[in-house]
């Protein structure tokens, strides 16, 4: 579009950056394009160059170095439009399929807000008591680790949340036979065969309620802590592109930022994944039919109580038109986008 300026594109960057001057405004604009760690070169490099022999050779360690680098260089791009001085940042995760938790702990970086994760539930039965018991164990042996007592302290009332958390995900199913026979509005904690994990974020919903000072501890916890001190990178208005192929972990993105207010989404309802898969479970299978189903194993709640599997709906609703090019789409977005920023209170020095 007239106005714009390509900032960072290519293999050796991470992000696609660009700003926009528009209807008056400036907008720094910011592309995410996955949220798998293993699909950014240069954080796989740079974790790989920086890491010791063993650390190289750890399956477990060497994947959490690239999740720190990943986050590192987001909050490096962040910074380095924020430098620009926008009136407003706006972050693409349009056309991309998710990834993993990083879709909880990113948006700690666009605002100084302390977000509250959505609601996590699992199927009960065996895979949710198979992730709770890992979870148990990782933390139980982190609290054996650590001399600080009052992370002791917190990892102790944690896991007895977990423990009482396992022992109701494994007391008997309430019975299913009502389905066939009425029609009930849906209760995802009354009878419907789930069991509550707590929230996307961990044990608890938010960084208030985790203030641990042992990181191992806190990890567990409260899993955006990774995030660190990279957090609040981006503190100004806020915009997120959505669209109808925008899946998973890139939906778990915008909803917990639409969820606490912290950004408005632009563009049109998100594909509607949901949570997916919280383990990896074996299809299910009908014999008669023959047929073999991939189902979901777990539940996030948006803040109305909904679940996220129903998509995330535009604040700022861009639908495509027929015979509309993408250049003119993007035209009519952006207007759209000044036109709300111009009705937004001045904001605060950044």
């Amino acid at each position: 579009l007239p106005g714009f300026t390509l900032i960072a594109a290519g293999e050796e960057e991470p992000f696609r950056l660009g700003l926009l001057r528009r209807e008056g405004a400036t907008f720094g604009l910011l592309r995410i394009r996955n949220f798998g760690f293993g699909q950014y070169r240069t954080a796989c490099i740079a974790a790989w160059n920086a890491a010791s022999p063993a650390q190289r050779g750890d399956a477990e360690a060497f994947p959490d170095l690239v999740q720190a680098e990943w986050l590192n260089q987001l909050a490096a791009a962040i910074r380095r439009l924020a430098a620009r001085r926008p009136d407003a940042l706006i972050v693409d995760i349009g056309t991309n399929s998710g990834g993993n938790d990083a879709g909880d702990w990113a948006p700690r970086l666009f605002t100084r807000q302390d977000l509250r994760s959505a609601r996590l539930l699992m199927t009960s039965g065996p895979l949710a008591l198979r992730y709770l018991d890992e979870e148990i164990a990782g933390l139980e042996r982190d609290r054996n680790r650590t001399a600080d007592p009052a992370s002791r302290r917190a990892a102790d009332a944690a896991l007895a949340t977990m423990r009482a958390r396992r022992a109701a995900a494994a007391a008997p199913a309430c019975p299913m036979s009502w389905v066939w026979t009425e029609r009930r509005p849906w209760a995802p904690f009354g009878c419907a065969r789930l069991a509550d994990m707590g929230f996307a974020s961990g044990v608890v919903a938010g960084a208030s309620e985790a203030p641990i000072a042992d990181p191992a501890i806190a990890r567990h916890v409260y899993w955006p802590f990774r995030v660190g001190g990279l957090a609040g990178a981006w503190s100004g208005p806020l915009y997120v592109l959505i669209n109808r192929a925008t899946y998973s972990a890139a939906e778990m993105f915008a909803a917990v930022l639409q969820n606490n207010g912290a950004a408005k989404m632009v563009g049109a309802t998100t594909g509607g994944d949901g949570c997916g898969f919280m383990v990896d479970s074996e299809p299910l299978i009908l014999p008669h039919l023959g047929l073999r189903l991939r189902m979901s194993n777990c539940v996030r709640l948006r803040a109305d109580g909904s679940d996220e599997v129903a998509g995330i709906a535009p604040d700022l609703p861009i639908l495509p038109r027929a015979g509309e090019s993408p250049r003119a789409r993007a035209a009519r977005l952006a207007a759209a986008v000044a036109a709300d920023l111009r009705q937004q209170p001045a904001p605060s020095p950044r």
